[in-house]
C-alpha cells in the first residue's frame, strides 16, 4: 500500500504513467481511471465516485446554452467588421419578431426570443472589445501598387486612356478639398471592392478621347486597366510632368521634379 497526497492511496505499487494526449483526445476518449481508492474526506462523506445520480444532472456545458451564431461565409477581402455587421442584423431580426409576438399576445414565443437575443448581445460586446485584427489576405490586394507613374492605362468603365501623373496609398486624397479643387474627380465609391482603402491615381487623360481640360483626373486603382498597344497621349500637361515617350518601354519618362518626390514609385 502506498500512500500519496492529497490522501490517495494506491495499492500493488504507483500506477502506470499517463498517456501523453492532446487536449482533443482526451476530450473525447475516456479518462485514464486508475484502480485507487479514496479516503473518506475525498469520497466527501462516504459517497462513492461512482454516485453521480446522487448528485442529480449535470449542468449544461457552455456550448449548449450560448450556441455559435451560423453566420454566412466572409469575403475574403473583408474583415471583422463584417460579422459585426451581420450580427446586428441578426439581433435587429430577432427584437422585431420579439417585439411582433409580444403584441399579437405570444408572449411564451416572445420570451423564447429573448433568450435567443442574448448570446447574440454577447457576441457583440465581445467584437467591440477586440483590437482591430490585421489580415495578410487584405493587405497585398488593396495596397499593392500594379502601376506605375507615366503608364498609360485606360479606365475600365468608361474607356478612356490617360497617362498616370501621380497617386496616392489611399482616398484620402479624396477628403482634402485643396485636392478636389485641383483635380477631376471620377470616382465611383459604390464600385469600388476596397473602397478608399487602396491606391488612387491623377491621370493626364487623352484630350482626344475625353476632352476634360488641364486639369488631371482622380482615378481608382481598381478602375484602371492596362493597355495593350500603349501609344503617346495628348494632353496640355505631359511635358510638366514627364521628359519624353519611351519607345522601347512604352511609357513616358517622368521628369525630375516628379521622380524626388515623395509619390515617386
Amino acid at each position: 500500500m502506498v500512500q500519496l497526497g492529497c490522501g490517495l492511496r494506491v495499492s500493488g505499487g504507483l500506477p502506470p504513467a499517463f498517456p501523453r494526449l492532446s487536449y482533443r483526445q482526451m476530450r473525447r476518449r475516456e479518462p485514464f481511471r486508475v484502480a485507487a481508492t479514496l479516503s473518506d474526506d475525498d469520497r466527501g462523506g462516504g459517497r462513492s465516485e461512482s454516485g453521480g445520480a446522487d448528485r442529480g444532472p449535470s449542468p449544461p456545458s457552455a456550448a449548449t446554452r450560448w450556441p455559435d451564431c451560423p453566420l454566412p461565409p466572409r469575403p475574403r477581402w473583408s474583415d471583422d467588421r463584417y460579422e459585426l455587421i451581420m450580427l446586428q442584423q441578426r439581433m435587429t431580426a430577432v427584437l422585431r419578431s420579439m417585439d411582433a409576438k409580444a403584441a399579437s399576445g405570444d408572449f411564451t414565443g416572445a420570451l423564447v426570443d429573448r433568450d435567443a437575443l442574448l448570446p447574440l448581445q454577447l457576441r457583440e460586446r465581445h467584437l467591440l472589445l477586440q483590437p482591430v485584427p490585421h489580415h495578410p489576405d487584405r493587405a497585398p490586394l488593396g495596397k499593392t501598387l500594379l502601376h506605375r507613374q507615366g503608364m498609360v492605362v485606360q479606365h475600365r468603365r468608361h474607356g478612356y486612356k490617360g497617362v498616370i501623373a501621380s497617386y496616392s496609398r489611399d482616398g484620402c486624397c479624396l477628403l482634402v478639398p485643396s485636392k478636389r479643387l485641383q483635380c477631376a474627380i471620377d470616382v465611383d465609391l459604390n464600385s469600388l471592392q476596397f473602397g478608399l482603402d487602396a491606391p488612387f491615381f491623377q491621370l493626364l487623360v487623352d484630350q482626344q478621347d475625353r476632352p476634360t481640360g488641364p486639369l488631371p483626373t482622380l482615378v481608382a486603382q481598381e478602375d484602371c486597366l492596362r493597355v495593350a498597344d500603349p501609344q503617346p497621349v495628348e494632353h496640355p500637361l505631359i511635358s510638366r510632368y514627364f521628359e519624353r515617350w519611351s519607345k522601347a518601354d512604352r511609357r513616358y519618362i517622368p521628369s525630375i521634379l516628379l521622380r524626388a518626390g515623395p509619390w515617386s514609385v
